[in-house]
């Protein structure tokens, strides 16, 4: 799909997420940095480097991502407890705290 169409950006995700599940998460990082290029408001571009951002315990950016990728859709609980998560690798437990409550809260509501 990309050969065929580079500018897709959906293609760079899923190739993204697939080197990331299968524990390449630096070739993902390369791929996801150019599909935020492509399309840099793009939820699942930003949270996906995310996701790879941390997987290399980069948390600092990881954490840039994500706080991205809430304001872009602030209703994903994943994307809030991934922050929570960033924040108690970098010893904020506070803040963990807050955004892993926001993302239970977020978790219930989806559960109505």
């Amino acid at each position: 799909a990309i050969r065929m169409h580079p500018t897709f950006v959906d293609a760079y995700v899923r190739l993204g997420a697939t080197c990331l599940d299968a524990g390449d998460a630096r070739q993902a990082l390369k791929v996801l940095h150019k599909a935020v290029a492509l399309s840099p408001a793009s939820f699942k571009a930003v949270y996906q480097r995310g996701r790879a951002f941390m997987a290399l315990s980069l948390f600092e950016q990881a954490l840039g991502d994500f706080s991205r990728a809430t304001s872009l859709c602030d209703t994903h609980p994943n994307a809030h407890q991934l922050m929570g998560d960033c924040f108690s690798a970098l010893g904020d437990e506070e803040k963990a705290e807050l955004y892993w409550e926001i993302a239970a809260q977020l978790r219930q509501q989806k559960g109505r």
